[in-house]
């Protein structure tokens, strides 16, 4: 095993370098668990301030629990990152690769809120909110 030495990472996964069957497990560890990101308190609160009075009062009515217009949901981070027909709503940590800014953007076919177009200042806190790996409060389970 001369060569072979482990590294971890932030997450707390080793990867075992120059053993691809280890590293590929490892790196596929590391990709499930940045998934269930832990947020700050900060990113927590800009969420709260600014990106939930958006999606509740401009999205919710069609895309929220009672309705779901194209099969899609958008008031959890999960549904958003399942999407709808049309694919995955974000990405997180990539606003150019997320379905919902290019809808709010009015560039495309699909243009979000069907209504008006949200203002510049909302639609920069929607990217930054993505480009922040889109923070979202734990639900805890009900018991």
């Amino acid at each position: 095993m001369a060569g072979l030495f482990a590294i971890t990472s932030m997450l707390g996964a080793t990867c075992i370098q120059d053993s691809p069957p280890f590293a590929q497990a490892a790196n596929t560890l590391l990709e499930e668990k940045s998934d269930d990101t832990e947020f700050d308190a900060a990113d927590l609160k800009f969420f709260r301030d600014e990106i939930e009075p958006v999606l509740k009062e401009s999205c919710h009515r069609c895309h929220g629990e009672k309705k779901q217009e194209s099969n899609l949901r958008l008031d959890s981070r999960e549904a958003l990152l399942k999407g709808g027909k049309n694919g995955p709503t974000i990405v997180p940590g990539k606003p150019d690769e997320s379905l919902l800014l290019k809808v709010l953007e009015y560039t495309g076919d699909i243009q979000m809120p069907p209504d008006e177009k949200l203002d510049d200042e909302t639609r920069d806190a929607m990217k930054k909110w993505i480009e922040k790996k889109a923070p979202w409060p734990k639900v805890k389970a009900k018991q």
